[in-house]
């Protein structure tokens, strides 16, 4: 299993609050973790390519963000983006089109979404958690999944 029931309940959280309508993804909020740590927060898709929320652990996480927002996209070629993409130390939640995923994914969102009634419609619908699956393998996310959660309405509110 690529990711947990409690993941993908909230993905679909996420997809719902719509966060991205509201903020850009240089919009990054701070929450402090229960165990102490800052972890970064950057809610993408106001552009309307990548949807996803993004934590960015610590300074380690922070700085991999900057350097993210800082590089010239326009100047890189396709391999130096690929690896500007991948170096980051980033736990993300994407929503993406169904091309992107494998078929194992595809059929874990589809039985998760026939289990609880979940239509899956329209572009960038799945969701695909590769990173949280290995953070969370590791023990790192469940509290900082429970400490996004808590934020989310605060953040509609206040936009």
């Amino acid at each position: 299993m690529f990711a947990t029931e409690r993941m993908y309940e909230l993905a679909f959280q996420f997809k719902g609050a719509r966060l991205w309508q509201q903020l850009y993804d240089d919009e990054v909020f701070a929450v402090k973790l229960s165990d102490g740590e800052i972890g970064y927060c950057s809610v993408m898709g106001k552009m309307g390519d990548h949807f996803a929320l993004g934590l960015y652990v610590g300074d380690e996480g922070y700085q991999s963000y900057q350097l993210l927002l800082d590089a010239d996209h326009d100047a890189m070629d396709d391999v130096e983006m690929g690896f500007l993409m991948t170096s980051q130390n980033c736990l993300q939640c994407s929503f993406e089109n169904k091309d992107l995923l494998s078929e194992e994914e595809l059929d874990e969102v589809r039985d998760y979404a026939k289990e609880h009634e979940k239509p899956l419609r329209g572009k960038m619908l799945f969701r695909s958690l590769p990173s949280i699956r290995r953070a969370d393998s590791l023990g790192v996310f469940g509290n900082r999944r429970r400490k996004l959660k808590s934020v989310m309405p605060s953040l509609r509110r206040s936009h």
